[in-house]
Formats: C-alpha cells, structure tokens, sequence
C-alpha cells in the first residue's frame, strides 16, 4: 500500500463486476447532463456497493448521483411497500341495508 494510503488510513476497496457496473450505469446516464467521469463513478459505486458515505467537495457530480439514486430508492421502495390493509366499515347498519344481502351471505345459502 502506498504511504499516502497509510499515512492517512485509508483502506484500498477492490472493483467488483457490481461496481464496473453500476459506474458504467452512472457514466451513461450522467456524463451529458453531468460531466461525471469514469473515477467519480467509480468512486461512487463503491462506495454503494460497500454502504460507505462519500466525503467530497464536489457537489455538482456527486450531488446529482445522491438525487438520482434518491429517485431510484424512493421508486424502488414505494414498489416494494404492500399497501394499506383495506379497513373494516365502522358504524350502524340502516334499517335499507338490513334487508340486503351480501355476497358471502349468498354463496353461503347455497
């Protein structure tokens, strides 16, 4: 490890096939828009891969990366959240109600 590395703790993360993906995924959705390049992206992907927060003074490529995986996460989330239970009706039954039946009252019957 280079002295630098030591000097200041630092711990060298190895690129896996997720990260050469996910920054390849980062490179061609945000260089046009962004100018990210390859290092940005990778940095950012590893730091993903390896839930790791990035500590950086560049907000104009890794602030655009946090609010675009932001969007990705919340979408993916709102996929994933079952919805609400439907909920029991509450109340009295009206005297017009009473005479009609439901549909598990006649599958019930018959």
């Amino acid at each position: 490890m280079p002295k630098m590395l030591q000097h200041r703790a630092a711990t060298l993360l190895p690129v896996s096939e997720i990260i050469t993906q996910w920054a390849i995924e980062l490179m061609e959705s945000m260089t046009l828009s962004h100018g990210i390049q390859m290092g940005d992206t990778l940095i950012a992907a590893a730091a993903l891969d390896h839930r790791l927060p990035v500590l950086t003074a560049n907000l104009k490529h890794f602030g655009a990366v946090h609010n675009q995986l932001k969007r990705v996460l919340d979408a993916l989330r709102e996929l994933i959240t079952p919805p609400d239970p439907p909920k029991r009706p509450v109340g009295f039954i009206s005297p017009e109600d009473k005479g009609k039946k439901t549909l598990s009252q006649a599958k019930s019957r018959t």
